[in-house]
């Protein structure tokens, strides 16, 4: 099967093989014999493509070389084991097998018959010295390799474990080709041939030139593709256990994620003032209407306001609209001489259209058009001990042009606290928050609805300084301020006005130091993250990197096994991702909730700016893949061999 022609090999001036020259069998126990640094090591290397060398030539399977033994042709064939064992660590011992052989009853089998069946479920790193050998060699049988070259398999071994790796040699010398160099005189009693090698790098003895005819070099024929095209290519399944290997430090991992957690609540806490006070108007003062200041007595408007998209319900204010200006004397009959109310809010009808509907604490919201409801502070000076006992009672208050009315009263309310009174604000209810408030300005604090002011709406004389105001509710906020984007130029140019109650609020100078501190602060953290996370992958892939050469070895296509594993680490930092923001999101979310019941804060602490958090997340994603791509692409070219050199030298 191999056949040596008068191989040289030199290192600079010395000669390490002079025109070596032998013909190796299809099979047998084949022993190169001699101390260390006498050229046995050169020779397997020579074999096995590892190394090249300088004349003759060598003919494997028909294949002829000169120079260097292609490695290509050489590794469908031949299997090379060393003293230094090598696996995927962060496998089973099943696993490892699996790799070169999906046969999974076979692999039984082989692992029953070289007495390592029990071993099946440990990892690599727990076996010892001779059950990592006798695995190498059962791995090269899987994977159908005809040729078994074995440098110095035994040097680590004790007595017990040398003979049974030269007892297992001896078991199978009889289907492949073994070329196993040593120099324990042990090994001599199980080889066939042996073939002594000394360090003046002569061949001594053991010269048994065959008569064969020497055939030609073929050029690389199909069978060698075909079995790398008919291998099960199963990179995925294996590589994923790496990531889920209780070999990694799970702790770095946790702390990777708490430090990416805690960069996205400070990108929530460093939003722009813009968005936050934004956010606060949605999400806390929870705003659904925006208010028209509008010049035109054309009736009609009422209606059309009434079906705009997403109007819950459009309120005619009483209070704004009064007329405070001198009266024409054509209007004067239909105005009751006499004082009338005029600071009297009015809610919306409909309760789904006032969010604060809820707080009515006794009784219950508007039913009917003669209705008030009494604000607490109101309730608590009419009746202190039992305010509960006004409600049904009857007020009667006197109004602009239609003189006294009297009103049932159908509720009262809790008292609001800070942020509901910022929704009250948004609606022009003006009660302070803080230490500006006192209940005792309050006490004559009663509200009337949008169904008894809907008798005004008719009624020309009911503007107050020309203008004539109303309040439109919305389903939501997002159906408002899409409203108010697509109209408040169109009201402007004509000299109208729309505007949103809290569009300029006092918090616009908290929210900007909040955010000039808390950005560059969230910056910080988000790099120290990425650096975090670029050490500890860096880490992981220093110690584990051999594992790229190992699937090499077992013959997997290296850019393939280097994709599937930046896809796998691209899935889980997307995993992680996704869990931190699910994390941070939540402790946001928890803190906004125990604000807005306690309310340390009269606004929202964390805002929901997505893009922030994106933007951040997107980055970390980039830098990840770039800096996978970048190590593991530096071990691509490394092969098996080199990795062992390298560990050698290390040691």
């Amino acid at each position: 099967m191999i056949n040596c022609n008068k191989v040289t090999k030199k290192y600079q001036k010395q000669i390490v093989l002079d025109n070596f020259t032998y013909n190796f069998k299809t099979t047998g126990f084949y022993l190169l014999f001699g101390e260390s640094g006498s050229g046995k090591t050169t020779f397997i290397n020579i074999l096995s493509g590892m190394m090249s060398f300088d004349s003759g030539n060598i003919i494997i399977d028909n294949n002829e070389f000169n120079e260097t033994v292609s490695k290509e042709i050489i590794s469908f064939e031949a299997d090379y084991i060393t003293q230094d064992t090598f696996f995927v660590e962060f496998l089973n011992v099943f696993d490892n097998l699996r790799m070169v052989n999906n046969d999974d009853e076979y692999i039984k089998k082989m692992l029953v018959k070289f007495d390592l069946l029990s071993k099946i479920e440990q990892y690599p790193m727990n076996l010892s010295g001779g059950e990592k050998q006798r695995l190498s060699i059962v791995r090269a049988l899987l994977s159908g390799k005809k040729i078994l070259f074995l440098d110095e398999p035994t040097a680590a071994l004790d007595f017990d474990n040398k003979i049974k790796v030269f007892e297992m040699l001896s078991e199978i010398k009889n289907r492949v080709l073994i070329i196993c160099s040593s120099h324990d005189l042990e090994a001599k009693k199980y080889a066939d041939e042996v073939i002594r090698f000394e360090k003046n790098h002569k061949l001594c003895e053991g010269d048994n030139t065959a008569s064969e005819k020497i055939v030609k070099r073929k050029k690389l024929n199909g069978k060698y593709n075909k079995k790398q095209d008919t291998k099960k290519i199963r990179e995925y399944f294996f590589l994923k256990k790496w990531f889920v290997s209780k070999r990694r430090n799970k702790k770095n991992k946790v702390l990777f994620s708490v430090f990416l957690t805690i960069a996205i609540c400070m990108c929530l806490l460093s939003d722009t003032p813009e968005n936050r006070l934004e956010s606060n108007i949605e999400c806390i003062y929870k705003v659904n209407m925006c208010m028209l200041q509008s010049s035109e007595k054309d009736i009609e408007i009422y209606q059309h306001l009434c079906n705009e998209k997403g109007v819950k319900e459009v309120v005619l204010d009483y209070g704004l609209n009064v007329p405070t200006g001198e009266i024409l004397e054509e209007e004067v009959e239909q105005i009751i001489e006499g004082d009338y109310e005029v600071n009297v809010p009015v809610l919306p009808y409909a309760s789904e259209a006032f969010k604060l509907s809820d707080k009515v604490k006794y009784g219950s919201y508007f039913t009917g058009k003669n209705q008030i409801i009494l604000s607490a502070e109101m309730a608590e000076s009419l009746s202190s001990d039992s305010p509960e006992k006004l409600i049904g009672q009857k007020l009667t208050k006197k109004f602009y042009g239609i003189g006294e009315i009297e009103l049932e009263i159908i509720g009262i309310f809790d008292y609001f606290n800070d942020f509901e009174k910022m929704y009250l604000k948004a609606m022009g209810i003006k009660i302070y928050t803080g230490e500006n408030y006192n209940k005792d300005n309050y006490s004559d604090l009663w509200f009337i609805n949008g169904e008894f002011t809907k008798q005004y709406v008719y009624d020309t004389s009911f503007f107050s300084n020309e203008q004539r105001f109303y309040t439109l509710y919305f389903d939501s906020y997002s159906d408002m301020k899409d409203y108010y984007d697509s109209n408040y130029k169109v009201y402007d140019e004509k000299g109208d006005w729309l505007h949103i109650g809290l569009e300029s609020s006092k918090y616009l100078g908290i929210f900007d130091m909040f955010h000039k501190v808390t950005l560059p602060l969230s910056y910080f953290i988000a790099f120290f993250t990425i650096l975090f996370y670029i050490s500890l992958q860096k880490t992981e892939l220093v110690y584990n990197n051999k594992f790229i050469s190992i699937f090499d070895y077992a013959g997997y296509d290296v850019g393939r096994v280097i994709r599937c594993f930046m896809c796998l680490n691209l899935i889980e930092v997307l995993k992680i991702c996704c869990i931190s923001t699910i994390v941070g999101i939540s402790i946001a979310k928890i803190l906004n909730i125990i604000n807005e019941k306690y309310i340390f804060f009269e606004f929202q602490i964390f805002s929901y700016n997505v893009g922030m958090v994106l933007i951040f997340e997107i980055f970390l994603i980039i830098i990840s893949c770039i800096f996978i791509y970048t190590f593991m692409h530096k071990y691509k070219y490394v092969s098996w061999y080199g990795n062992i050199i390298k560990n050698r030298d290390l040691l």
